[in-house]
């Protein structure tokens, strides 16, 4: 008998074990596979919207997106796994245009927790066959924005039907994810004088009330009018930003990026101004900063005799108000902006390195005239430099604590936000004492200046001494543990927010800088467990309000000490406005308000506050109000309201938003 070949014999047992491999695929297909009904609705939805659809037969149309073919991808693992925690799941579905959904074959998403001060931490979810499953590293209490954002279908973005937002309570059931593609919104710039549409547009991002620079202009070639919005890079939902044309001043308006409506500016005609400067100061001395600011034709420099100029600058800025801003470089002493017809007066401050205080090095006042150049030239008077030190610093952070990351240096003269010093920092040593770390020299102006250590979380001051070179040496005190606890100044009842942090401060005056530091409710003590090396520190609860309460400012400042600390909170009365469209949540359009009058028709004086999801007015009272609303594009009028509000009741007021046809 001929003996079989051993190669043959493997070429066999190969072949059945693919037969095996595929009727078990084939089984497993068939053991998932939805309904007949099912099957009809996902086959139908998949010719109309061209999504791969589970349980399609193999002759099902060819995968479409709106008639672009699909590429093949390769299947991404559908779990996001983090460290230990729990598992959140839910499903991923496409909305097409006829409003039936069909679960997607591949897509992704973002899982955003937002605090109310914008802090914000979020997950990449992948989503396959129709389904998504992540794995949390931790429960999001007392979030107050739970968000889905930057959804895709394949690679392509879409907008999130539903839900706009979560509730921090449904976290861990079951999430259904609906997704459509972008509804365009369309922008009409037109001339303010003839109403003809306007050519080579220009669109720059929001950077407040300042005029945008070049760099902030989002596309790299003129557009035409009307222009989809959806086509720039801009973030989803209501925003403000600046349009432009040659010939035109900048515009600034409120969009909403992804909501179908279509809006219209008009731009008006402007000027150009040209201003060149000379005798510019080097610079490694310091910043040059170019201010244009309005000004009261009546009352310009003559009007003030022989007035020295230190006083006509003082006078001129309680009424000036600065329209562009611009940092100047020596190799380019010249800017060039657009600006409304009007009188200006342009500014060159200089600022000099190390933290000393900005000096006025020029200024003069030029009229601008629709649609035709105006040029003014300033020579620069040399600036008055201050004695600096070089200052290098020793930080010593005792064993058991955390490591520092980094340095930040400023002058107390410039403000917690003007002319931040960030020196870079390593550590030269570490053993069972702690460690030492090292940063400078620096070139510091004398005077006094505050450090925070990034990562300990420590602030304090220290003084530049009047001498050529000087050694700081920084010993971080050990932590301190203490509890926190939030009373009713009133009634003496704890209250328990869910938005606790604190950074740094200093006990001199309110100025706080550094990472905020989130802690939570401890039930069994009954307060907030807090470790920190800082001698003081400023506190936030964010979710305050909606518990009815406010911290006054004089109270967010902590002396840390062992023991329990308790912050007198007062209850308030208000009332707030929440926006609904189609039973969901909607984000509060940008310029929405409302006026709130009391019974008599008088304008209701208090502060206000908003977010994204609400606005809302703080009353000094209680009684029965007015209030008269703003009208939002796109939508009907929304009618005058009468609400009755009892002391230390935040009355919540739902409009239901009803497009126009």
């Amino acid at each position: 008998m001929t003996k079989t070949p051993a190669w043959r014999r493997l070429a066999v047992l190969l072949l059945i074990g693919a037969v095996a491999t595929v009727a078990f695929l084939r089984w497993r297909t068939l053991a998932t596979a939805p309904s007949g009904a099912e099957l009809e609705r996902h086959v139908r939805s998949a010719a109309d919207v061209g999504i791969a659809v589970i349980g399609a037969p193999k002759e099902a149309p060819a995968a479409e997106f709106d008639g672009l073919e699909t590429e093949a991808r390769r299947e991404p693992d559908a779990k996001l796994v983090l460290p230990s925690g729990f598992e959140w799941q839910g499903s991923f579905l496409f909305e097409n245009r006829a409003g039936v959904v069909s679960p997607v074959e591949q897509g992704s998403f973002k899982l955003v927790f937002r605090r109310e001060r914008g802090d914000a931490r979020g997950i990449d979810v992948q989503c396959v066959n129709g389904s998504w499953n992540c794995t949390l590293d931790e429960m999001p209490t007392g979030l107050e924005i739970l968000q889905i954002e930057d959804a895709r279908v394949g690679e392509r973005a879409c907008d999130v039907v539903s839900p706009r937002r979560i509730a921090s309570e449904s976290v861990g059931e079951p999430l259904e994810v609906i997704v459509r593609w972008p509804i365009k919104s369309l922008l009409h710039v037109l001339d303010d004088e003839t109403g003809e549409p306007l050519q080579s547009i220009l669109v720059a991002e929001s950077s407040g009330r300042f005029l945008p620079s070049e760099r902030q202009v989002l596309h790299g070639r003129p557009l035409a009018s009307p222009l989809t919005l959806n086509d720039l890079p801009l973030r989803r939902g209501p925003q403000d930003i600046w349009v432009s044309a040659p010939g035109y001043a900048w515009g600034q308006l409120a969009v909403d990026i992804g909501d179908g409506t279509t809006k219209s500016v008009r731009l008006k005609r402007s000027g150009q101004l040209i201003a060149t400067f000379t005798n510019v100061p080097e610079r490694e001395k310091g910043t040059l900063v170019i201010q244009v600011r309005t000004a009261d034709p009546l009352r310009n420099r003559t009007s003030f005799g022989q007035l020295p100029e230190e006083e006509i600058t003082g006078i001129l800025n309680a009424w000036e108000e600065i329209v562009a801003e611009f940092q100047l470089q020596p190799a380019n002493a010249t800017f060039t902006t657009t600006l409304l017809p009007g009188f200006y007066r342009v500014e060159a401050a200089f600022h000099q390195a190390g933290g000393a205080g900005s000096q006025v090095l020029a200024s003069d006042y030029v009229t601008v005239s629709a649609g035709t150049p105006t040029n003014v030239s300033l020579r620069l008077k040399p600036p008055t430099l201050e004695g600096v030190c070089a200052v290098s610093g020793r930080i010593h952070v005792p064993s058991g604590m955390k490591r520092a990351r980094a340095v930040t240096l400023r002058s107390r003269r410039t403000g917690k936000d003007v002319g931040a010093l960030r020196p870079a920092l390593s550590m030269v040593s570490e053993d069972i004492r702690g460690r030492v770390y090292e940063w400078g020299p620096e070139a510091l102006c004398w005077g006094e200046f505050q450090i925070h250590v990034d990562g300990v979380e420590y602030l304090t001051t220290f003084t530049v001494p009047e001498i050529a070179e000087h050694i700081l040496e920084l010993n971080i005190p050990r932590a301190t543990e203490f509890l926190l606890r939030f009373v009713d100044a009133a009634s003496g009842a704890i209250v328990e927010p869910t938005d606790v942090s604190w950074i740094p401060a200093l006990a001199s005056d309110v100025t706080h800088t550094g990472t905020s530091q989130t802690v939570s409710l401890d039930t069994a003590r009954g307060g907030y467990p807090v470790s920190c090396a800082a001698e003081v520190i400023c506190v936030f609860a964010g979710d305050l309000r909606s518990l009815g309460y406010e911290l006054a400012s004089e109270d967010k400042l902590i002396v840390v000490s062992p023991g329990v600390r308790d912050i007198p909170v007062r209850r308030f009365t208000a009332v707030r406005v929440e926006l609904r469209e189609r039973g969901e949540i909607r984000s509060i359009p940008s310029g929405f308000w409302f006026s709130v009058l009391d019974a008599e028709g008088n304008y209701v004086n208090g502060a206000s506050w908003s977010d994204t999801l609400f606005e809302g007015h703080e009353l000094s009272a209680a009684g029965s109000y007015h209030l008269e609303f703003e009208s939002i594009d796109g939508y009907e009028e929304i009618g005058p309201l009468v609400v009755d509000v009892a002391d230390g009741e935040i009355k919540t007021v739902t409009i239901d938003l009803v497009r126009k046809p």
